[in-house]
């Protein structure tokens, strides 16, 4: 078995042992060891991390000519027999890195193998030039998605408003990242994402920072501390940490506190307007300003539809500024979990002692997860790591 977290016995840990076996195309991989599967997924990135690592006995009867596996499927199936969970992966090897002869005398070799879903592959090698006359974001994503990248699954929201747009042969994903960046929620919400998670062999999202932020929490931890602590208590914490509880000066240069503006220009009636406040200390405007061109007011005129700057504009750098990397809140490992993924919400409970008993401790409270990782070592230890944002963002 892996290494233990320090402060942390095992207890029945044992028998939550999670089982591997990867194969490259129909060939099941033999004289190899399996030394470490890292599994990512993350609500800013369009793409799932899957990374091998193994050593492979050199001198084979019939050496591997690693070469040959280049965009081969790579396959991993994952069974933990205690918990009935399993995890199985599809995806195509695009990288082979850090092979090197190792210093023993197995007469070994490690290396690492990486995948991705074929979609990104897609993307890669495709590119979309294609207008759209009034139509709805989602509309548009929906398209390039199913035809120009060969999306199998994808659960793609309803956004508005209709628009005038034109891709200008660029990737299929990029088209996807410009229909987020001007999308609406519900009219006024601009924080569309478009992640992938690896449900159903890898599902596309296009959703809204917003309604991720509206569910409820499929999973409830609860700290754990001392040298008691039982690792095969699916519900238990190994460890976590507040990486992050707030940061004022990175809200303001966000625009969360305080706002932004920005000014507008309609080129056809030669009309300018200033949104989202007037003088900030000595120049106009507030925040990040930003200048961009508008058709409100003479859309009908120009038979096109209204561009909606002011609707996104504003608030969208403030609404994304929420998932940077210095902001993570809260960050827990815990015993793995294949059923957890990037846009849900997990609750977390820290009881307080002493006095304070059954008082909750600052920091529980209900998480959006923003990427995680489940990382399955040699002998089978696994655990999932969690890097959260606070359950109110919306």
């Amino acid at each position: 078995m892996g290494n233990m977290p320090l402060g942390a016995t095992g207890g029945s840990y044992d028998n939550l042992r999670v089982d591997t076996q990867i194969a490259i195309g129909s060939e099941i991989f033999t004289e190899i060891t399996v030394k470490e599967v890292v599994l990512g997924e993350s609500l800013l990135t369009p793409g799932l991390q899957t990374a091998v690592t193994l050593q492979s006995f050199v001198y084979a009867d019939q050496p591997k000519i690693w070469g040959s596996y280049k965009n081969q499927p790579l396959v991993i199936t994952m069974n933990q027999p205690a918990t009935k969970y399993s995890m199985f992966v599809n995806q195509q090897l695009y990288r082979i890195d850090n092979r090197e002869l190792d210093i023993n005398v197995g007469q070994t070799e490690t290396l690492t193998l990486h995948a991705c879903d074929q979609s990104l592959l897609n993307d890669a090698q495709s590119l979309v030039s294609k207008s759209w006359k009034c139509t709805m974001p989602s509309e548009v994503v929906n398209y390039v998605l199913q035809s120009c990248a060969g999306v199998r699954n994808a659960v793609i929201d309803n956004a508005g408003p209709a628009r005038d747009y034109i891709a200008e042969n660029i990737h299929p994903f990029q088209v996807v990242a410009q229909q987020a960046n001007v999308a609406l929620y519900e009219g006024n919400d601009p924080s569309f994402l478009h992640y992938m998670t690896y449900e159903n062999f890898g599902t596309h999202y296009f959703r809204a920072l917003k309604k991720l932020e509206g569910g409820s929490p499929v999973v409830t931890y609860a700290s754990s501390e001392g040298a008691d602590v039982d690792l095969a208590d699916g519900g238990a914490a190994i460890n976590f940490s507040f990486p992050c509880d707030f940061d004022y000066l990175s809200d303001l240069l966000n625009g969360l506190e305080g706002g932004n503006s920005v000014s507008t220009i309609n080129p056809f009636n030669q009309g300018g307007s200033l949104f989202g406040g007037s003088i900030g200390g000595c120049g106009i405007g507030k925040g990040n300003h930003k200048t961009a061109i508008t058709n409100s007011g003479s859309s009908e005129q120009q038979n096109s539809c209204n561009m909606g700057v002011e609707q996104y504009l504003l608030l969208r750098q403030a609404r994304m500024g929420l998932l940077e990397k210095d902001k993570i809140a809260f960050r827990i490992t815990v015993p793995w979990n294949p059923r957890l993924h990037v846009g849900q919400i997990i609750g977390f409970t820290w009881p307080g002692k002493g006095r304070n008993a059954g008082v909750p401790m600052y920091g529980s409270g209900s998480y959006l997860v923003v990427a995680l990782k489940h990382n399955i070592q040699l002998g089978g230890y696994a655990t999932t790591t969690l890097d959260c944002i606070t359950g109110n963002v919306g």
